[in-house]
């Protein structure tokens, strides 16, 4: 909270120190779950590297990425969020094949991590929301965890 209030403060400068702070935070905080989402996309890709559709998801990786990033999971959720809009829009939200689907599934969840990031960050960047971020107060609570 304390990074998406100095963001709110300074709005609608830019502050990287903060920015780059909260998302390493919010992945600290994800990552035992994006590891495991990271990981069935990593086993999804090495499984169906032939594909087209992976190829296709290689090349934008490639060309989004420098070397070093491309084992980052923040920097491969970014790349997913970029890759899962640009590929949805030129398909019109449509998939054609179960096996695109299952594959965009994937990178839907990996990009969902960095999705939300951004979007909060652009939220609290917004002048109009600073009173609610300035405002607010968190408070960490153990799960509720409902067996089925």
């Amino acid at each position: 909270m304390m990074y998406l209030k100095d963001i709110s403060k300074n709005a609608p400068a830019y502050s990287e120190r903060n920015e780059s702070a909260f998302a390493e935070a919010v992945t600290v905080y994800c990552s035992a779950k994006l590891e495991s989402r990271y990981k069935k996309l990593r086993d999804y890709i090495k499984k169906n590297g032939g594909s087209e559709h992976v190829k296709s998801f290689k090349d934008f990786l490639s060309a989004n990425t420098d070397h070093a990033d491309r084992t980052s999971m923040i920097m491969t959720s970014r790349v997913c969020n970029m890759y899962y809009k640009e590929v949805k829009d030129k398909n019109d939200g449509k998939v054609k094949s179960s096996v695109l689907s299952e594959f965009l599934e994937l990178i839907k969840k990996v990009g969902s991590y960095a999705g939300s990031m951004i979007g909060i960050v652009e939220c609290a960047r917004n002048t109009q929301y600073r009173s609610l971020f300035s405002n607010s107060i968190v408070i960490k609570r153990n799960p509720d965890i409902i067996n089925n």
